[in-house]
């Protein structure tokens, strides 16, 4: 099997999910659940992706992957090889499903066609690789930066998939994420067992500043930047939401084995 995906030919945009807003080369503006089009670099860090050999993890319909090639990167994409792989939080009406559902692998399959879309437009040169974040394969190599964005927060294990990932980065990670701004290392659960149709069934953690400081201390990295930012968020029906994320950057001090 090979590491990396074939192409993906997409005909009907229709078919097309696009996690992120974005601005399609001969096809025009995509509309997405989040807009970072201006907000890219503070998203990121600040981190400089020239000649960098790059990871997005977590990748959906690819924005991060295309702005870090255009601004020279030789990114490798990667998300999940089936919706199988995403678990929910175990609400009733999440353990009556028994599995994956058709909304499930439809929304799955909408998001994978926008990515492939999204890399005709652009004529891009990023490849993609389907996994498993709590393992990704030692075959991909080792990478200056790896991003890790918006996608701990539906992990039910984030520390597991961090350790995995952080195998894979011999540079900065940089993790932009839903934070506490505490000076403990705690967690909160976003499961909301009182109301679980009101609540999203694959939001599970939020974690705080400090316990993202010291889970990265153990895997050998450093904090080296933080800030917070405001990022507004849309919903396919016009619900808004402005979301306060944190950006965290993290260097390599000690080696993974």
């Amino acid at each position: 099997m090979s590491l990396y995906a074939e192409p993906r030919a997409v005909a009907d945009l229709s078919q097309c999910i696009f996690y992120h807003a974005m601005d399609l080369p001969g096809i025009g503006f995509a509309r997405g659940n989040w807009d970072l089009r201006q907000r890219f670099e503070r998203y990121t860090g600040g981190v400089d992706f020239a000649g960098k050999r790059t990871l997005d993890v977590g990748t959906a319909s690819g924005f991060l992957t295309f702005e870090a090639e255009r601004r020279g990167a030789e990114v490798v994409s990667f998300d999940s090889t089936s919706p199988a792989l995403h678990h929910g939080v175990p609400y009733l009406h999440v353990r009556r499903r028994r599995g994956v559902t058709q909304a499930d692998a439809s929304d799955f399959e909408g998001i994978r066609n926008a990515y492939w879309t999204a890399h005709h437009a652009f004529g891009s040169r990023a490849r993609c690789h389907y996994g498993d974040v709590y393992n990704l394969t030692d075959e991909l190599g080792e990478f200056d930066v790896v991003l890790v964005c918006q996608i701990l927060v539906h992990l039910r294990d984030p520390v597991a998939a961090l350790t995995s990932i952080a195998a894979r980065c011999r540079g900065k990670l940089v993790i932009t994420e839903g934070m506490i701004d505490s000076e403990h290392p705690v967690a909160v659960f976003l499961g909301h067992h009182d109301q679980p149709e009101r609540y999203p069934n694959n939001s599970w953690w939020h974690y705080s500043t400090t316990l993202y400081r010291q889970v990265l201390d153990i895997l050998g990295f450093e904090v080296v930047y933080f800030e917070w930012n405001n990022y507004p968020w849309e919903n396919a029906t016009g619900q808004k939401h402005i979301f306060k994320l944190g950006t965290m950057v993290a260097e390599r001090i000690a080696p993974h084995t």
